[in-house]
């Protein structure tokens, strides 16, 4: 059983008196014990089972507070009253309205309402305060009234209040998550994020463009199609920060076809449909009609019909040989660095450390001469991992440290990468 405290009250591990103790509490009984980490505390769930209230003290010689206690009998109502009638519609309207604005309580409802009889007006009460943010104060109200109608009543306007609170949250999140229509700011992201890929920029800064004189957000199905490691699924975080939104990221690839994964994602994608598609997990109704997805693909060749016609295909070719050397001068290179613990300033890092401009070049040529960047970024991370081998035995000689030369030239690439994969710069044209 248990009794709150007032809000005055300190909290005290101990009571050993009535002071600041509200007379009306709760039997209840413990449904489920959590215990957090390290035993530093735990959280109790308990179901309630009856009103109490205290009907007598007992002399606990400065222990704990022992007292008599009763159960409260609930009053009977008036099934034919027409005011118990409205406020309880009124509740339940409410809490379809609250439902509306905050899918999340929906599972919440669905839990206890079959579990509760929500036809008596006393319990709907209970229930329809217990799922308010309202302070103890005005629960403990809630909890000490008897009579149904005034229930009723403290119970509405708690729910009034949860409503006005769930619109300005929601007045909130739309003003904090106002969508990104400033073209210059987005266009620098975009490139200082990525070089080239000058068809995807442009797509998406028309996006922005259009939504910017229609004043809202457009629902966009975008495929970008492509080579492995021409940067397809990092361009799509970008997307996301050069408009300020939320990016998730899934992957359908290995599913089989006894999910058919492509029927599900034509609902979810076609613009006709995805207005009222129903997460079915969670059973909760999602609009996703102003969601702006990315799909990438390596070929089109195994994407169903009907799904490929719903996309906006844009082709991403792969990388010349003075692309991908721009490329790991401006955002490979100094990534390795950073992720093998070599980032410029950084304690110990050597100041010969370089990856000169014909080591990269003869990296591009004679390496990595994949569509795509992945390869390469895979050989510059190999040495700078190396490098910091290097250093780090270094570092037991120290009067040596100074002294070692780490700047890596064309001819030292085969110290950190091995021989070479193609010993000719001559590429094979094929004539027809």
């Amino acid at each position: 059983m248990g009794f709150t405290g007032m809000e005055a009250q300190k909290d005290e591990d101990l009571v050993t008196d009535l002071t600041g103790i509200h007379h009306v509490g709760s039997y209840a009984r413990i449904d489920n014990l959590i215990n957090f980490e390290n035993n530093s505390a735990s959280q109790l769930l308990l179901v309630g089972q009856r009103r109490i209230t205290i009907d007598d003290v007992h002399d606990s010689d400065n222990g704990p507070l022992r007292v008599s206690i009763s159960a409260i009998e609930t009053p009977l109502f008036d099934k034919k009253n027409q005011m118990i009638k409205a406020y309880s519609n009124e509740i339940v309207a409410a809490l379809r309205e609250i439902v509306k604005m905050n899918p999340l309580f929906k599972e919440h409802m669905q839990y206890y309402s079959q579990r509760i009889d929500i036809h008596n007006p006393y319990i709907l009460a209970d229930f329809a305060a217990s799922v308010t943010t309202g302070d103890g104060e005005e629960l403990q109200s809630v909890l000490e009234e008897l009579d149904c109608e005034s229930r009723l009543k403290k119970a509405l306007e708690l729910l009034t209040k949860e409503m006005e609170l769930s619109r300005v949250q929601q007045s909130i999140k739309e003003q904090v998550e106002e969508k990104n229509f400033d073209i210059v700011a987005a266009k620098i992201i975009l490139d200082a994020d990525h070089y080239g890929l000058t068809d995807v920029k442009q797509r998406i800064l028309e996006f922005i463009a259009v939504s910017k004189l229609l004043g809202k957000v457009q629902g966009r199905i975008i495929c970008l199609v492509g080579p492995p490691g021409v940067g397809k699924t990092s361009i799509g975080k970008s997307i996301a920060r050069s408009l300020n939104r939320e990016f998730y990221r899934f992957s359908v690839g290995g599913l089989s076809y006894q999910g058919d994964p492509a029927s599900a994602l034509l609902e979810l994608l076609d613009p006709s449909q995805n207005t009222s598609f129903v997460d079915h997990y969670l059973d909760v109704p999602v609009d996703l009609s102003r969601v702006l997805f990315v799909c990438t693909a390596n070929v089109t060749d195994t994407i169903p019909g009907p799904l490929l016609d719903r996309m906006e295909l844009i082709r991403l070719s792969g990388y010349d040989g003075p692309e991908k050397v721009a490329i790991a001068n401006q955002y490979l290179v100094p990534k390795a660095l950073e992720k093998s613990g070599l980032k410029e300033g950084s304690e110990h890092v050597p100041p010969t450390l370089s990856l000169t401009e014909g080591s990269i070049e003869d990296l591009v040529k004679r390496y990595c001469r994949e569509a795509g960047v992945r390869n390469l970024e895979q050989h510059i991370e190999k040495i700078f991992r190396k490098v910091a081998l290097e250093v780090v035995e270094n570092l037991a000689n120290t009067s040596h440290e100074d002294q070692h030369n780490f700047t890596i030239s064309p001819d030292k690439l085969h110290k950190y990468v091995g021989q070479p994969r193609f010993t000719s710069y001559v590429y094979l044209l094929l004539m027809y």
